[in-house]
């Protein structure tokens, strides 16, 4: 699910989320090596405890259950955690503000752009059939 963003959001992603986001794509691509191809990959979001902002991450998995459109079932069927100096970006609030709604929106605009680029075709998450995006404990929003 990707919500509008007004004018001034929309200068934001472009300017400071998307090569942020862009950056954390590319280093996990240069440096993640999975011992398997990942055929669901799993982006998700919480709000940091000890920061003002949120957290995006990611998990993976060879095989795809339709079980795992849950946010539970993709914490516990996870077989595939990246490093964890590349399985977290920190979004702080001063980027998108504290509605919840604009970090979901900024992330799934750019997975959707990543997806759509000539880069993803290379990319360790190639093999996916299924990418999802959602908060913890909330809805799961298929990408891919």
């Amino acid at each position: 699910m990707i919500f509008n963003l007004d004018k001034d959001l929309l200068r934001v992603y472009e300017i400071a989320f998307l090569p942020m986001f862009e950056e954390w794509i590319e280093k996990v691509n240069a440096l993640e090596r999975p011992y398997y191809p990942l055929n669901a990959i799993h982006f998700g979001l919480f709000e940091a405890d000890a920061e003002d902002g949120f957290v995006v991450y990611w998990i993976g998995t060879r095989f795809y259950q339709r079980e795992m459109d849950i946010w539970n079932k993709w914490i516990k069927d996870a077989e595939y955690e990246p490093h964890p100096q590349r399985k977290f970006l920190y979004l702080p609030f001063t980027l998108v503000t504290d509605d919840w709604f604009i970090p979901h929106s900024m992330v799934s605009r750019a997975l959707l752009a990543y997806v759509d680029s000539e880069d993803f075709a290379f990319s360790i998450f190639r093999h996916a059939e299924r990418i999802t995006i959602g908060f913890d404990d909330g809805e799961v929003y298929r990408i891919k």
